[in-house]
């Protein structure tokens, strides 16, 4: 039996006191965000906060390790929150996503407040973790550093092939490892969302499990082979791999058919839209020569990680892939060879989901979950920067908007000072902070280019002679150390998007602060 999401308002606060004004939370506490890399950022939970006859803003401090914005993708800080309120503040939705610094539990509270109001707290958990890819041995992708394109694709297939096959039937016992919410439910990519428009279902972990099905969604949910099994005559060991094949809501999974994923502008769902805002309709993707038939569009928030799938499908079939253009529609997008695999649309809309999706927490989790079970990876997961050395195609744009709110506070010990940076994240994917103490900054990170970061100053890689890179990861703040009380120093954070050789950085036009 499924159990449905009720929509309703739990009022949270302290029992009735002289405050002139009232603060209530949606809950206690989030379910925790589970493993975290450090560095990096986790998708986002959210709750909503009620006010009542407030005369003062309203005021979330965020604990360590966690961050916070009224918007679902962008404008994170882990600095406090001020909401300024007009007496009444009615079913905010405030978003928090992990981004731990240090390995270890993070156990701790947001807490909000308003002068003349009682206070609310929610609590938040996380573990912080580090993103070393498992391997028996050397590194895991050891060696392919001077690769590229053809011969690049071909290392990564003979490094991935012959995974450990499970059967089609047990694939329903491994999604409480590889597809599992926040809340202890099935993270299904065609119902759950993290922003609006929410589905009003999810089903809980194991139960609720169906075959083909017409009926309405948030009914039961199925094995959705986002490559669809008919193009590759559901052989084996394609149809039971996990890299493919996702927990999916059985209604959407039978609008999506095998049509190929496209992106859609006047939808055929409109009448009945899917609850999570997934389409079906003609493809509207502009390339020249391009297919203009039905096709299938998931939300933003996941079409970086299909498509890394279908990268995953190329390279580790590369021996088979040639030969499936002729099976069900699969010539649409199938270029009938093992290189570049997909015809010229259909790789410039895999690389553009690729850039605009970079890689997420669940996607990481969901690569070492199977990693477990199969005993192979999605090499697009752990290194995004293979789709450009691969198939070329463009490149990260450059975000728009630099961070804001840059700010700073020193602490001093003996004669080593701490410097705690902290900003309001903008629209990039990443972001690095560079420090100097010879003067202002000098020089700007250079575009395809990766620099190691150390938090004690003077270890990290210099941009060039004196600026040294402390920061490059996806959160708001550093704790800087190794630096001299009698100094001055200057700082930057460059927003930026892209990884590695594909990085596309924005430099800074007014972010910079000094601490004297």
């Amino acid at each position: 039996m499924l159990f449905k999401n009720i929509l309703f308002s739990i009022l949270i606060g302290l029992p009735f006191s002289n405050f002139a004004g009232s603060i209530s939370t949606s809950i206690y506490s989030l379910p925790s965000f589970g493993n975290c890399v450090l560095n990096m950022t986790s998708s986002a939970q959210n709750f909503t906060i009620l006010g009542f006859g407030l005369s003062s803003s309203v005021i979330v401090d965020v604990p360590d390790g966690f961050e916070i914005s009224t918007v679902s993708n962008k404008n994170f800080s882990c600095k406090p929150l001020t909401i300024r309120a007009i007496a009444n503040v009615v079913n905010l939705i405030l978003y928090v996503r992990a981004t731990p610094s240090l390995i270890g539990i993070y156990n701790n509270t947001l807490h909000i407040s308003s002068i003349g109001s009682n206070s609310a707290s929610v609590n938040v958990s996380c573990s912080g973790v580090s993103n070393i890819i498992p391997s028996s041995g050397s590194n895991y992708y050891a060696g392919f550093n001077g690769l590229s394109g053809a011969n690049l694709k071909s290392a990564l297939y003979y490094k991935i092939l012959g995974h450990t096959v499970i059967s089609y039937s047990n694939l329903w016992s491994y999604y409480s490892a590889t597809d599992v919410f926040y809340n202890g439910n099935l993270w299904d990519i065609y119902s759950t969302s993290i922003s609006s428009p929410l589905a009003s279902y999810s089903y809980p972990m194991i139960t609720g499990q169906c075959g083909n099905y017409t009926g309405k969604e948030g009914d039961c949910y199925v094995r959705e082979h986002s490559f669809p099994q008919s193009w590759f005559g559901s052989a084996s060991p394609m149809v039971s791999d996990m890299f493919i094949i996702y927990p999916t809501d059985a209604k959407v999974n039978g609008i999506r058919t095998n049509d190929p994923y496209g992106e859609v502008a006047i939808s055929t769902t409109a009448s009945t839209p899917t609850q999570n805002g997934s389409k079906s309709g003609l493809n509207s993707f502009v390339f020249s020569g391009g297919f203009n038939g039905k096709v299938f569009e998931p939300i933003d928030e996941y079409k970086g990680d299909l498509a890394r799938g279908y990268f995953y499908m190329a390279t580790r079939y590369e021996n088979l892939v040639a030969n499936w253009a002729s099976n069900s529609n699969a010539s649409v997008l199938l270029d009938s060879n093992s290189f570049p695999v997909f015809k010229p649309w259909e790789l410039a809309l895999l690389i553009k989901w690729h850039n605009q999706d970079p890689v997420s927490m669940k996607e990481i989790n969901r690569n070492n979950a199977i990693f477990v079970v199969q005993g192979n990876r999605n090499p697009f997961i752990d290194s995004p920067q293979f789709v450009q050395r691969i198939w070329g195609g463009a490149m990260p744009v450059k975000p728009e908007n630099t961070p804001q709110n840059l700010s700073q506070f020193s602490s001093i010990s003996g004669s080593n000072m701490n410097i705690n940076l902290s900003w309001k994240s903008a629209d990039g994917n990443r972001r690095i902070v560079v420090v100097s103490s010879n003067g202002k900054i000098k020089s700007a990170p250079k575009d395809s280019t990766e620099y190691n970061a150390n938090s004690v100053f003077g270890l990290g890689e210099q941009i060039i002679l004196g600026d040294y890179v402390v920061y490059n990861g996806s959160g708001s703040a550093v704790t800087i150390s190794n630096c001299n009380p009698n100094n001055s120093y200057f700082f930057k954070v460059y927003e930026y998007n892209g990884y590695k050789q594909t990085s596309s950085y924005l430099v800074p036009s007014n972010n910079s602060c000094t601490c004297n």
